[in-house]
């Protein structure tokens, strides 16, 4: 007697759909995946889409990581070592990461060593006679990027141009922190944004320098062009200077958009009316900031609330009341960005807020140099604290994510200076810490770099939202917290795949978990139908 197989169309759909699992591109397999720079030279990626950051010799440059980020869903994050990175293949106004300026299409995480040593330029030169190919970086469509840690420099675009440095046009949510933008140069008498342009969509600027930024119409620092009355905070800034920016309207800033500044510092910007800040229609709230040796007036347009400032005329919505024993030399104070210092007796020292307020209320715990606020009564006023000294621990990231049946914590620090280790807290609520859950000692106590830390919180249940507190504890016992991050636990599923990035080549289990689910299916079809002839 022989065995007939009937239906075995159903054995080869089996097998079709798992083989068809099998091979799915990278990019429908991976969430969110980390790429690290590891060579300066301005390369195109070899198979754009692979998830593999490789260009023809199999280095993973600048370019191809965005470009594969590009091709992922999630947050991606690209890590830029120090070293100069200067863009090389020339054809500005293509938008696919190929020629030209940087093009940013999926949300992002671009992460630097510090903007003193990463630096990402347009040319090898800038101003008036630089030789940038285009400008810097684009963000394109309504994504959320973060960038931090890197100087932005030597973009050069001609007529009709705007955001030399960064330009985000359509709606992208955008935060740059402890960055520097400088020498951006735009010759073109209309748009506007020399250094950075903001169409559509959000930008918040902290503990950054923009410096030596030119726009030929206005913007010479930054352009914010988005009159949305509907967002309240367009442009946000805290604790970052500008100096020797220079346009038309608005050396420093022009704004159609809602703008906040907090704890910053204009010093030597230039227009032929603005020199600080061109206000055009909307509202400013300038808090704790120092504008001085402005040309052109340090504002024009003023409209909205200005507490705790010094500025050099009557302008900016109160009476001149200028900074003294401001240092006129933009310098390295310390940190990874330049300012300029208040010297001995300057009427700015504890002057501010005593809290520090930032454009939320929140009290900022730092300078833009990452040394500590207030160091005295009050708050200094500008961006830089006088009297102080840096932080214990600086913080590159702070994250809660969930995991199978747990929750898991982890931050990274770029220093820890004198550093004991840290005390994690979780909250029902994100107002403060209910429970500690455990200290963490630093992995080099006293020492200097920084380090990665994990924590898992297994007490979690699905369905609850959780939020979590890091405190640094230096070995003088001072603390400074940090916090809160957020997340909700979904709890265990049937079945938990984790741990995969399109870094390096795919991993293939999940596509074997698919054939061996695929192979059971037709299998058991095949069972059903064996009939004896």
């Amino acid at each position: 007697m022989g065995v007939r197989f009937k239906h075995c169309g159903f054995l080869v759909i089996g097998l079709s759909w798992a083989l068809a699992l099998l091979v799915l591109p990278a990019a429908q397999i991976a969430h969110a995946a980390t790429f690290t720079v590891n060579t300066t030279n301005d390369t195109v990626d070899a198979n754009p889409g692979d998830g593999i950051c490789a260009d023809a010799n199999g280095a993973c440059s600048l370019r191809a990581a965005i470009r594969e980020a590009n091709a992922l869903t999630g947050t991606d994050t690209v890590t830029v070592p120090a070293g100069v990175y200067t863009l090389t293949i020339a054809g500005a106004g293509e938008q696919q990461n190929a020629t030209g300026d940087l093009d940013i299409r999926s949300s992002l995480d671009l992460v630097g060593a510090g903007a003193a040593s990463t630096i990402i330029q347009a040319g090898s030169s800038g101003g008036v006679s630089g030789d940038g190919i285009d400008r810097v970086l684009e963000v394109i469509g309504a994504i959320t990027v973060n960038i931090s840690d890197v100087t932005i420099r030597y973009g050069r675009l001609g007529s009709g141009a705007a955001g030399d440095g960064l330009s985000i046009s359509s709606g992208g949510v955008v935060t740059l922190d402890e960055c520097i933008v400088a020498d951006n140069y735009v010759a073109s008498t209309n748009f506007g944004g020399g250094g950075i342009f903001l169409f559509a969509g959000s930008l918040t600027i902290d503990n950054s320098a923009l410096v030596g930024n030119v726009h030929g119409n206005i913007g010479g620092g930054v352009f914010n062009d988005n009159g949305n009355p509907a967002i309240a905070n367009a442009v946000i800034i805290n604790n970052s200077t500008f100096s020797a920016n220079s346009s038309g309207q608005g050396g420093a800033i022009a704004s159609d958009g809602p703008l906040t500044l907090s704890n910053s510092t204009f010093y030597g910007n230039s227009a032929t009316t603005g020199g600080d800040i061109a206000n055009n229609a909307s509202t400013v709230t300038l808090q704790n900031s120092i504008l001085a040796a402005s040309s052109g007036g340090a504002c024009t347009g003023f409209a909205g609330t200005s507490t705790n400032n010094l500025v050099s005329d009557g302008s900016c919505g109160i009476a001149a009341n200028a900074a003294t024993n401001l240092d006129s030399t933009l310098a390295n104070n310390g940190g990874q960005t330049p300012t300029h210092a208040l010297l001995t007796s300057s009427n700015a020292i504890d002057a501010g807020a005593s809290n520090c307020p930032d454009n939320t209320a929140t009290p900022l715990v730092r300078d833009q140099r990452n040394y500590a606020r207030p160091a005295g009564a009050g708050c200094d006023i500008g961006a830089f604290e006088a009297n102080s000294t840096p932080l214990a621990v600086q913080l590159a990231s702070f994250e809660a994510t969930n995991a199978r049946d747990h929750v898991l914590i982890a931050w990274e620090t770029v220093s820890e200076l004198n550093n004991l280790g840290f005390n994690l807290y979780r909250g029902q609520t994100p107002d403060a810490p209910e429970a500690w859950l455990a200290f963490v000692p630093a992995q080099s106590p006293g020492s200097a770099p920084g380090a990665i830390y994990r924590w898992m919180d297994a007490g979690v249940a699905a369905g609850e939202t959780y939020h979590y507190w890091l405190e640094d504890i230096d070995l003088s016992g001072a603390a400074t917290l940090h916090g809160p991050v957020s997340v909700t636990h979904e709890g265990p599923t049937a079945v938990a795949v984790t741990g995969f990035t399109a870094a390096g080549k795919p991993s293939v289990l999940p596509a074997l978990a698919a054939l061996a689910a695929g192979l059971g299916v037709a299998l058991a079809w095949s069972k059903r139908r064996l009939r004896p002839s």
